[in-house]
């Protein structure tokens, strides 16, 4: 972590909207917490953040962490709770077919943010305001509207699932993957919140080259890219090479359509039992025991697949080291924390060339399948698994060549870029 800045920068009162910001957490909540606590060591942050359903759990891992390590210099978090009316629209959301309820409960949570950061730049005049999370072009917040220098980003989700995979994702979780991708085509065209607060920033940061063709062609508004998570290079791993257990995948995320397991699923099937290979499978969800079934159907051997469910983050990282290759199979996705942490430990991964995973997977550290066809897709896993097991030192190369790209990709050379854009846009 950035340990100081140079004196003779002028330090900045940043008023920093990230809903989901946790400790100890990826996704979402590890972008705000990343983010958060490496701008105080350049900028006075105060960070605005919170829940749209009741517990305040965010509000209670902040707390508790705070209370084991004490307060950070420079960094203030504001918890904005959740009304009754946001807390309703929550719970709706859980009722099949209406998970667009959430992000009604999001936007009220946004309303509620902005009269919390009125009341506080009335009393401490912040010089600039930034919307970091949610990461996504659909919801920018408020901020935007106080008058001072905004700034939006990273955001993401403007690429949109190809047709081809439309079948598949429509049988699962109600259709919720087909009908969000349809409503992402038409948000992208008819977002005129998000357009007017673009035009508005003084810059926003797009993770893809999709999210940049939104901001500086249909916006019309400042661009840049930045990816949305960082790396934690871990310096003492060493580079892992294929021994007599064979190839040790890992695969991890939320058990849902757009993760898309059964492409690899499929892809090791048909590699047949001449592959040496074991796979490792953490993470749960609604899709599990559909998931499950499918790998009984095409008669992958139990003792090569081990389903681990949800683990905490300390198990997870020992299972990722315990791994040759990340195998990453999501059709909708930026460059997402397990990607970054499996770079960060030095192992190589193999994934769809889609959003922020354009960037970061090159052939120094790994494999990218072209996101076209689910056949495509299985063809493309099964050929890159194949040539890991038959390419004698590939694999050590590619460890080598992830951990070379973790030290590039770190959160403090992310946050470093976005302290320097605060000031050459305000100076």
């Amino acid at each position: 972590m950035i340990n100081s800045d140079d004196p003779q920068k002028p330090r900045l009162r940043v008023l920093l909207s990230a809903f989901a910001c946790g400790p100890n957490k990826g996704s979402e909540h590890g972008v705000g917490w990343n983010v958060a606590i490496r701008l105080a060591s350049y900028h006075d942050v105060t960070v605005l953040y919170g829940d749209v359903r009741e517990g305040q759990s965010s509000h209670q891992a902040i707390d508790a962490w705070i209370a084991h390590h004490g307060p950070i210099p420079s960094l203030t978090f504001r918890y904005v709770p959740p009304t009754p009316r946001i807390v309703l629209w929550e719970r709706l959301h859980r009722i099949p077919g209406f998970w667009f309820a959430y992000y009604r409960a999001y936007n009220l949570w946004q309303r509620e943010a902005l009269q919390v950061a009125t009341s506080l730049h009335r009393c401490q005049a912040f010089d600039l305001t930034h919307m970091l999370t949610y990461v996504s072009f659909r919801e920018p917040g408020y901020l935007w509207r106080l008058n001072i220098p905004f700034f939006w980003g990273p955001i993401g989700g403007t690429e949109n699932v190809p047709l081809a995979f439309w079948p598949s994702l429509a049988l699962s979780e109600n259709g919720r993957a087909v009908s969000r991708d349809i409503l992402n085509r038409l948000h992208v065209n008819l977002a005129i919140r998000s357009k007017r607060a673009a035009r508005k920033a003084r810059l926003v940061w797009g993770a893809s080259r999709e999210d940049l063709t939104l901001i500086q062609n249909k916006w019309a508004a400042q661009g840049a890219h930045l990816l949305e998570t960082g790396t934690v290079p871990h310096y003492m791993v060493s580079p892992v090479q294929i021994d007599r257990h064979g190839l040790r995948m890992i695969w991890s995320g939320l058990h849902v359509a757009r993760k898309a397991l059964p492409l690899l699923l499929h892809a090791i099937h048909q590699l047949g039992d001449e592959t040496d290979w074991t796979l490792t499978i953490l993470g749960c969800g609604p899709c599990t025991h559909k998931w499950q079934q499918l790998a009984k159907n095409l008669r992958l051997n139990d003792s090569r697949i081990r389903w681990l469910g949800h683990l905490p983050h300390e198990q997870a990282v020992q299972e990722l080291l315990k791994a040759d290759v990340l195998v990453h199979t999501s059709v909708k996705e930026g460059s997402t924390t397990v990607l970054m942490e499996a770079l960060s430990l030095g192992r190589p991964v193999i994934c769809h060339d889609i959003g922020g995973m354009s960037y970061v997977i090159d052939s120094t550290c790994g494999f990218k399948v072209p996101l076209l066809s689910p056949k495509v897709s299985i063809g493309g896993f099964k050929s890159s698994i194949s040539t890991l097991v038959s390419t004698p030192g590939m694999l050590g190369q590619l460890s080598r060549g992830a951990s070379l790209k973790a030290k590039t990709l770190t959160w403090d050379n992310m946050v470093l870029v976005i302290s320097d854009a605060y000031r050459s846009k305000l100076y």
